[in-house]
């Protein structure tokens, strides 16, 4: 990346902004977690950025794929993971295919996501740092100005729990409990709503939140509807608590709080119901595999990440700025962390072109880097460099 290329992306501006629909719910998230006490603010981001994903699931789900339960009252589901949301909490897990959008879709909603977070926050909490979102090999920029200074960074995001849509009937058919894969015909005029689990004890209850208006086909209905929810104190401070425990469950693989089984890279339930169906080829299907590992914690996307570190490290960079690398997600590898990054976090790059042996015959003045100076996320920053710590405390 010469100069000439590295002055155009810094150019550059993202298109949101708060004077757009969706511009201005990411400030109204950004600042309900800066306003709320009962988790930390980090927790908080990483529950609102499932939030803000959620809503660019809804905007893109589809016909197909949807879910009658009525155990208990009537209603069609739509879950992103392979359960009935409801009973999955509630009863027993039963099976149900999601029929979310492909990963291409996803995985631009995700990072799409993370970039308006970051980029809203330091609008609400500093001056002097601008975000750019990135081109090859760079996703995304974060640039200070006032120090010279640019972190370029590899983005890797996923959610850990989107709330399930839903619609309720018009009427009630069913006479007894059951379940029914269905094709809706038209969401206009449908009532919606999200399903919240919500704890109740040591068990769980699925919580309808309906929407204010019946569905419509403006571009901004879902953004509109979730953020009359967000507005609503008891609906974020339920959801904020629900998500943690949630994530606290995800990162211990605690299989025996029921609200395991919505967190995505669940696995299959266990125990095992006696109607779950078996995989094609060998073994059970699963709720959620670990293609879904939350934020930075898939195994895959580790190692990915790595290599587009030591990329981001071999690309020339002008002297004008003092240039830091690192990965930014939504949440840390709760995980994988220790097993995956711990036994990587002093690894040094010699700046080098010289054919040596060993670093013992290195130049003295050889610069060396860390591979990465961060690894940012909403829920843990892992770092040892100053000016990271600085900007990029999320619990202020």
């Amino acid at each position: 990346m010469n100069k000439h290329k590295l002055q155009e992306l810094l150019d550059k501006e993202l298109n949101e902004s708060k004077d757009t629909i969706l511009g201005s719910f990411v400030s109204q998230l950004i600042q309900r977690c800066r306003e709320q006490e009962s988790v930390p603010t980090g927790i908080a981001l990483a529950a609102s950025f499932d939030l803000l994903v959620g809503v660019f699931y809804y905007q893109k789900v589809p016909n197909r794929g949807w879910l009658l339960c009525s155990h208990g009252p009537e209603q069609y589901y739509f879950p992103f993971v392979n359960v009935c949301p409801r009973c999955a909490i509630e009863t027993q897990p039963f099976y149900h295919k999601a029929g979310k959008s492909q990963s291409g879709i996803i995985g631009t909603a995700t990072v799409k996501a993370l970039i308006l977070f970051i980029q809203e926050w330091f609008s609400q909490t500093t001056n002097t740092l601008r975000v750019v979102k990135g081109e090859e090999p760079v996703d995304l920029c974060i640039v200070d100005e006032e120090n010279n200074t640019l972190l370029l960074a590899e983005v890797k995001s996923s959610p850990l729990l989107i709330l399930p849509l839903l619609i309720v009937p018009e009427r009630t058919n069913a006479e007894e409990a059951t379940h029914e894969s269905l094709t809706m015909s038209t969401f206009a005029g449908a009532a919606m709503g999200l399903m919240m689990p919500t704890p109740d004890g040591t068990d769980w209850k699925a919580i309808t939140w309906p929407f204010e208006k019946r569905f419509d086909d403006s571009d901004s209905y879902f953004v509109d509807m979730v953020a009359d929810l967000l507005a609503q104190d008891t609906f974020f401070s339920n959801y904020l608590n629900s998500w943690q425990r949630a994530f606290t469950a995800y990162s211990a693989k605690d299989k025996t709080d029921a609200i395991f089984w919505l967190t995505n890279a669940c696995g299959v339930p266990s125990p095992l119901p006696n109607n779950w169906p078996d995989r094609a080829g060998s073994g059970r299907e699963t709720i959620s595999d670990g293609k879904t590992s939350v934020g930075l914690d898939r195994t895959d996307d580790i190692k990915k990440g790595v290599y587009q570190l030591l990329k981001l490290r071999m690309t020339p960079i002008n002297d004008d700025y003092t240039v830091k690398v690192g990965i930014v997600s939504n949440a840390h590898a709760a995980r994988h962390h220790e097993d995956y990054i711990q036994p990587i976090e002093h690894v040094m790059w010699l700046e080098s072109e010289a054919n040596i042996a060993k670093a013992g015959d290195l130049p003295s003045a050889t610069p060396v880097h860390n591979l990465f100076d961060g690894i940012i996320t909403f829920t843990q920053v892992f770092t040892k460099d100053d000016w990271i710590k600085k900007n990029f405390n999320f619990n202020e």
